[in-house]
């Protein structure tokens, strides 16, 4: 946290990009800063290397934490396990074999994938997607907004992906309450050691 020092240390896409190589860092961030899902090749990039950093984004998500109740030290333990997810809108729940985001599951068993995106019935959400290092692992389109709960969905992950995010958005905005499009991405969930 912070380089030790009790600081919650929060980066940007052009702060990674001047930084150098993870591993040349003096003190590792505990999360990135995205403004858009045009930063995510960033991240990747960074999970390549083996750095997870917990995400942020003009909005932020805590997964497994009660809005209405949380207490400072949920919210600080959340974003430290990297239980987030850098957003302007809708909620994704992501699970793998019982792992939340920001975890690590190292079994090379068979490794079924749950989500689940929610949002508000006036907020477009028209793709969702799992995405890997190569890419798509798997897709959905939302049809309209007849609940809360967009997607629910099982799906088994590939064998050898090292890690699995999911992102969802609509490129629509609704003018009156929501100026930019939503969109969604959940810290990665490791599915392998480096």
């Amino acid at each position: 946290m912070g380089g030790g020092r009790g600081l919650t240390t929060v980066v940007d896409t052009t702060w990674v990009e001047n930084a150098g190589p993870p591993h040349t860092w003096p003190v590792v961030p505990d999360a990135l800063h995205l403004e858009s899902l045009d930063d995510l090749p960033i991240y990747f990039e960074l999970l390549e290397q083996w750095t997870g950093l917990a995400l942020v984004g003009p909005k932020t998500w805590l997964d497994g934490v009660d809005r209405q109740t949380m207490s400072r030290a949920d919210a600080k333990r959340a974003l430290l396990e990297r239980r987030t997810m850098a957003s302007t809108g809708p909620f994704i729940r992501l699970r793998v074999r019982g792992i939340s985001t920001g975890g690590t599951l190292l079994e090379e068993t068979a490794r079924v994938a749950k989500i689940e995106v929610h949002a508000p019935k006036w907020m477009p959400v028209d793709h969702i997607a799992l995405l890997g290092p190569e890419g798509t692992v798997a897709e959905w389109t939302p049809g309209s907004a007849l609940d809360v709960r967009r997607l629910q969905a099982e799906v088994e992950l590939p064998r050898g992906l090292p890690w699995v995010v999911a992102v969802a958005w609509s490129d629509e905005t609704v003018p009156d309450l929501q100026p930019v499009p939503p969109w969604t991405v959940t810290s990665a969930i490791f599915l392998q050691r480096p």
